[in-house]
């Protein structure tokens, strides 16, 4: 979704060139791409590795997994309403951005608020 509201908002731009260009972008020599993207599975491993050793009680899990659905539903709802709003009018970039960073920022409070 969030790829669709910039491609509608920025129609001039080629989301695959400048994800290609993003991936490729060299910071000390070393493209970004090669340490982020096996960041992102490590992540994922160390998640799991780190909820198995603490030994997470599985209701627990469950209402985790709960809540962050219930936030993803809600991100969904917001950015099919930005897209829709992008399409049919003329939404300014620091409106987009500042509704951008907003959920973001909330989003941290609303997921973990019903765990016990």
């Amino acid at each position: 979704m969030i790829h669709f509201i910039v491609i509608g908002a920025f129609p001039s731009m080629n989301v695959g060139d400048a994800f290609i260009d993003f991936l490729s972008y060299e910071e000390l020599g070393i493209a970004q791409g090669v340490v982020l993207l096996p960041l992102l599975f490590l992540n994922e491993w160390m998640r799991i590795r780190n909820e198995n050793k603490i030994a997470v009680p599985h209701p627990t899990r469950i209402q985790i997994i709960y809540n962050s659905q219930w936030v993803q539903r809600c991100r969904l709802i917001l950015w099919l309403a930005m897209g829709l709003a992008v399409l049919f009018l003329s939404v300014n970039e620091l409106v987009l951005i500042i509704t951008f960073f907003l959920f973001f920022i909330a989003q941290p409070f609303l997921v973990f608020r019903n765990v016990n």
